[in-house]
């Protein structure tokens, strides 16, 4: 979307106009843009690439991988939506932070580390993963979101029906032992 050209242009128009008035100090943002940080305000508007993703499921399947009926899976999913309403979450879903966070290893959203040295940092893991998925270089982000959208919706279909059957807690304490025999 050309963020970084906009700052750039932002920060010559906020300097030319500070020196043909009297304004003493200017900062170049306010934070009301909500750059990277969940907010009303991206809900509303968006922020970079924006992925729907859908999946018509057959009765028949979700009976047959997931020991559910559609009814009870519909029931789960109102009762999660009450409580996300209720609860003010700004987007609602079961887990997309844990999908985003395994593809962009993602840590912790709620603190910020200063320091004054300046530099770049290249991971270059990362560009080999994207190179493996066909999604390094330019034009190639709506691809990757595409395939970010449909991971995370297995992950959505996935942990919804865990939580419907009553299986979310009984997954973790297997996993916990399969890992724990290693």
């Amino acid at each position: 979307m050309g963020l970084n050209m906009i700052v750039i242009a932002t920060d010559r128009a906020c300097k030319y106009i500070s020196q043909k008035t009297d304004i003493e100090k200017f900062y170049l943002r306010s934070n009301l843009s909500s750059d990277k940080k969940a907010s009303f305000f991206n809900f509303i508007d968006g922020y970079g690439k924006e992925v729907l993703a859908e999946a018509i499921i057959p009765k028949e399947i979700i009976t047959r991988y997931f020991n559910i009926s559609t009814q009870e899976i519909y029931d789960f999913w109102h009762s999660a939506l009450l409580g996300s309403l209720q609860g003010g979450m700004i987007g609602i879903n079961a887990h997309f932070a844990n999908g985003l966070a395994a593809i962009f290893k993602y840590k912790n959203p709620l603190f910020t580390y200063w320091n004054n040295r300046w530099g770049k940092t290249t991971l270059c893991w990362q560009n080999e993963c994207l190179r493996i998925l066909g999604c390094e270089g330019e034009g190639k982000a709506k691809k990757f979101a595409e395939i970010i959208g449909t991971a995370i919706l297995a992950g959505e279909i996935s942990i919804i029906a865990s939580f419907a059957t009553g299986k979310f807690a009984e997954a973790h304490i297997a996993a916990r032992k399969r890992k724990i025999g290693r």
